[in-house]
């Protein structure tokens, strides 16, 4: 599992979404698969800065969290000391709190032994 703290800005000043990562390997593919959860309500603003102190997570899980759709798992693959994740806009859309329209996303994800950028 990991925590992600995604941010806006160039350097990156402010936090505009949270979300749970959960990785398992699938043995048919011989790839990492990871689902990506995001936070109800005001339940973001409790577990803001878990990097640093990962207590703030305590209680939560899956069960109390928003699955993006199965569209929108991300799928690894090893590329030197680090993962390359995609995603697929055909088969990733979800409508996010608070908004009545379809978003479709489409992300490259790299995580590193310091950072994962998207």
């Amino acid at each position: 599992m990991t925590y992600v703290e995604q941010y806006l800005g160039e350097p990156p000043t402010s936090v505009y979404r949270q979300r749970i990562y959960v990785h398992r390997a699938d043995p048919a593919s011989s790839r990492i698969i990871t689902d990506i959860y995001a936070f109800r309500g005001k339940d973001a603003e409790k577990v803001l800065g878990a990097h640093k102190d990962s207590s703030k997570l305590k209680g939560f899980s899956p069960a109390s969290m928003d699955k993006l759709s199965n569209g929108c798992a991300m799928l690894w693959k090893a590329v030197g000391d680090s993962f390359e994740g995609v995603q697929n806009a055909e088969s990733c859309h979800y409508i996010p709190s608070g908004i009545s329209e379809k978003i479709r996303l489409s992300d490259r994800i790299v995580l590193s032994p310091a950072a994962l950028s998207t």
